[in-house]
């Protein structure tokens, strides 16, 4: 059993370079990288990588989660990230 959780590990060490390579390299073919920043709070802001698919367009957060935009693609990014609590206090 400790084999195989090492194996597992080892595997898991070796895959991560190939992530991040995939998202360094979305941006370049064919996602275009946005900005956002919060409407309430000077100075925060984050980024993300808008992807176009036949359904709608979706944005990448800082996490690697991807969401459906909502109308605008900035606009939707801001909401999911930096503005996330502020605005889910506004609206109770």
């Amino acid at each position: 059993m400790m084999r195989t959780i090492g194996i597992l590990t080892l595997a898991g060490l070796a895959m991560a370079p190939l992530a991040i390579s995939a998202q360094a390299t979305d941006s370049r073919m064919g996602g275009n990288n946005i900005k956002a920043c919060s409407k309430y709070h000077a100075g925060k802001c984050t980024s993300g990588v808008v992807k176009s698919t036949p359904i709608g367009q979706k944005v990448r957060l800082k996490g690697g989660t991807e969401v459906w935009c909502q109308g605008d693609c900035r606009d939707t990014l801001r909401r999911s990230t930096v503005d996330f609590w502020t605005d889910f206090k506004l609206s109770n």
